[in-house]
């Protein structure tokens, strides 16, 4: 996480602090199939107080043909 003090010289819109977290799973299910699952989460904060987060989940699959 990134935090900056408030500072009246810096624009409203200026970046204040912000974080990023994430999470990532995978497990093969044979040695050539494997799935994959990951989330993310990410904060961000103004110089003015307004702030907004957003989650995203992604998932995957994967096949080798050649083993």
């Amino acid at each position: 996480m990134v935090v900056l003090e408030r500072d009246d010289l810096l624009a409203p819109t200026a970046f204040r602090s912000s974080g990023y977290g994430a999470l990532n799973l995978i497990w093969a299910v044979s040695p050539s199939f494997s799935v994959g699952v990951e989330a993310l989460y990410g904060r961000h904060e103004l110089q003015n107080g307004r702030e907004g987060d957003v989650t995203r989940l992604l998932a995957s699959l994967k096949y080798d043909f050649v083993r």
